[in-house]
């Protein structure tokens, strides 16, 4: 039968009957109460009749709506609402939405059944593409393949906004998005399963963000282009700290992503919340994260037991000449990795690049990895470890660390982008790690070598090369394995002339400028040394003094140092053995008992000093088969040791 309304028509078909709408211009607004398809043919377009919430309204399950122009002239809110809480075979396909005031589409809060919003056009003069409340029970969301907005005219708020979800899935895939706010949004996650894929998105705010994910949640962020212009790429748990914005007893994947940029913010950024209750965060094999201040950054409220894998982002090639990197991971004005407050983390086989400060940056933990890195081109450490429990750094390669500034930097901040904090730029930078009072949350075993006794810092079978400062400074720590170390170049990375930090003295053009101490191959000052006023902030005396510490340097190789090539500062038990020192500015090997401290410590490079000797325990050193040459300095140099042997040197 012919109807000139399409309501006319859904009064009189019978259910699970399907309605042919033909070219025209139907100005109604259509309630659609009972299972059927309506499909355009041609052109047809629907107008309002009258303002109000919806062009369409849908209460009745098994309804397909394909393909319609639905045009709310400014008018009314919302293309379709399904206010049917079964939503049971509600399929959304091939239809155009346009000039609505919130949404084309409102899914309104269900409780089970499956709902599909395929390959529908979404034109920007709208807040929202699509927009859901409270998913639970069951009901199980597929968006794919679906155009919200465009470059040229963006949605004005959200291409996709998921309300909570109860026990419920999601699939977000194959989209491209153009927001002015957030492109996918995702609002409290609790036992449900998200999947977000396959999408471009370009927004202003974050590309994709989740408010709270919990209650053995599964959300995996895969295949995607995410490029946030003002924003985030990806972020977690926006907003103040609340139960509302944890990631608790759930599973978040990052993973196989080509691209995610934070031109505003972070590349990703899991901050604030509270990880706690087993969260396990993935991100692994992205080709490329950017973001304009940490590349990546991790943060839990309350160290509540969180795991973080962070794996295999960019591309290292091992070449004839070395390894090179393409893509991989970038923080502008920050970080590569930052992670702080974490029980355990991995960093492994990325590439990490061009950085205003650390590559990896982890604070307060309870055991991390970091290996198999690639990192080059930092403003400060290569990668850089504070308070915690146990280390294992092992296999990696840093280059050019301290002094490289990747965006003009204000003069006011050049003290700390051309030369790294106040310990200077090493290429690896540990303080505070493997003390007793911060053993709690450490595991009890390590990954070092088994025929050695237990480490929590092991540093092992890195290449340094050209650094502002130190290769290797260990400050105020456990117990301390330095094994297989390539390090070359220390100390050689200038900072050019003319760009003084402010209250530095420019010795020479170019001149030096890192810690104190000056540029040494390894640094290791223990933590029963008697930390002298200028230290008094940095490492309080609790933690500072009256820790016996055992520190092994063995089989590393240096060639190019500044100032020492191997210097230790009030280390009890120590072994230096079979290591290769060439071509030191200062001593080859400079080892001093009693927790030591430079009365007067030097500001340039090479020379001596004098020492304030403070009684301490016990300080045993053997420094044996090792081999120094074209040293500016002695080639070993050693004081305030109960017990020395000095045997089978070169």
């Amino acid at each position: 039968q012919n109807h000139t309304l399409i309501k006319e028509a859904i009064d009189l078909v019978n259910p699970h009957g399907q309605i042919f709408v033909n070219d025209g211009l139907y100005t109604e607004n259509i309630l659609v109460d009972k299972s059927l398809k309506l499909t355009g043919l041609g052109t047809a377009v629907l107008n309002p009749e009258f303002a109000g919430d919806a062009l369409m309204t849908i209460t009745a399950s098994d309804v397909n709506i394909d393909p319609l122009i639905f045009d709310g002239l400014g008018i009314v809110k919302h293309g379709i609402v399904s206010n049917n809480i079964g939503n049971h075979g509600l399929i959304v396909e091939g239809n155009t939405f346009r000039n609505f005031k919130k949404s084309a589409i409102l899914l309104k809060a269900t409780q089970g059944g499956n709902m599909l919003i395929r390959g529908n056009t979404i034109e920007g003069s709208m807040n929202q593409g699509i927009q859901t409340g409270t998913l639970q029970k069951g009901t199980y969301l597929t968006i794919d393949n679906n155009t919200f907005g465009s470059e040229a005219d963006p949605l004005n708020y959200i291409g996709v906004d998921i309300g909570r979800l109860r026990n419920s899935s999601v699939y977000i895939s194959g989209n491209d998005v153009y927001a002015k706010n957030r492109g996918i949004s995702v609002t409290n996650t609790k036992s449900s399963t998200v999947e977000i894929d396959h999408n471009l998105v370009r927004s202003t705010l974050a590309a994709v963000n989740f408010h709270g994910i919990e209650g053995g949640s599964e959300v995996a962020i895969h295949d995607n282009d995410l490029v946030s212009s003002h924003g985030t790429g990806v972020q977690f748990n926006t907003g103040p700290v609340n139960p509302s914005n944890n990631i608790s007893a759930s599973t978040v994947s990052v993973y196989d992503n080509s691209n995610i940029e934070g031109n505003g913010g972070y590349g990703i950024d899991v901050f604030p919340g509270e990880l706690s209750g087993d969260a396990v965060i993935n991100i692994t094999n992205n080709e490329t994260i950017k973001g304009k201040f940490d590349g990546i950054y991790v943060y839990d409220a309350n160290l509540g037991g969180v795991s973080v894998n962070i794996a295999d982002n960019g591309t290292i090639t091992d070449t004839p000449d070395g390894l090179v990197g393409s893509n991989g991971i970038t923080g502008l004005q920050g970080d590569g990795v930052a992670l702080y407050n974490i029980s355990s983390s991995l960093v492994t086989g990325n590439y990490i690049h061009d950085v205003a400060r650390d590559g990896v940056h982890v604070d307060n933990f309870g055991h991390t990895e970091v290996s198999h890195n690639l990192i080059e081109n930092t403003g400060d450490d290569g990668i850089e470890v504070l308070n915690g429990g146990t280390v294992d750094i092992h296999e990696n390669t840093l280059r050019n660390i301290g002094g490289t500034p990747v965006l003009p930097i204000a003069p006011a901040a050049k003290a700390e982008i051309l030369s790294g904090d106040s310990w200077g730029a090493d290429g690896i930078h540990i303080q505070n790690v493997g003390l007793p009072i911060l053993m709690d949350s450490a595991p009890e075993s390590s990954s070092g070598p088994s025929e050695i006794p237990f480490y929590p810092v092991l540093i092992q079978g890195n290449k340094v090369d050209t650094t502002t400062d130190d290769g290797i400074q260990v400050l105020y720590s456990g117990d301390a394995y330095i094994a297989n170390n390539n390090l070359s170049n220390i100390g050689s990375l200038f900072v050019p002339s003319g760009a003084s930090p402010a209250g530095a003295e420019e010795i020479s053009d170019p001149y030096y400028y890192g810690d104190s101490w000056g540029a040494d191959g390894i640094h290791v000052i223990a933590p029963d040394s008697s930390a002298p006023t200028v230290f008094s902030e940095i490492e309080p005396e609790e933690t500072a003094i009256g820790t016996v510490n055992k520190t092994t340097i063995v089989n590393n190789t240096m060639n190019g140092v500044l100032d020492d090539g191997i210097e230790t500062v009030g280390v009890n038990d120590l072994l230096i053995d079979s290591n290769t020192v060439n071509n030191v500015g200062d001593d080859g090997i400079n080892i001093l008992g009693f927790g030591g401290f430079s009365v007067d410590p030097p500001t340039s490079s090479g020379g001596d000093s004098e020492f304030l000797v403070l009684p301490g325990s016990s300080y045993n050193a053997v420094v044996t088969n090792n081999t120094v040459s074209n040293a500016g300095g002695d080639g070993i140099q050693s004081a305030g040791y109960d017990t020395l042997d000095v045997s089978d040197n070169n």
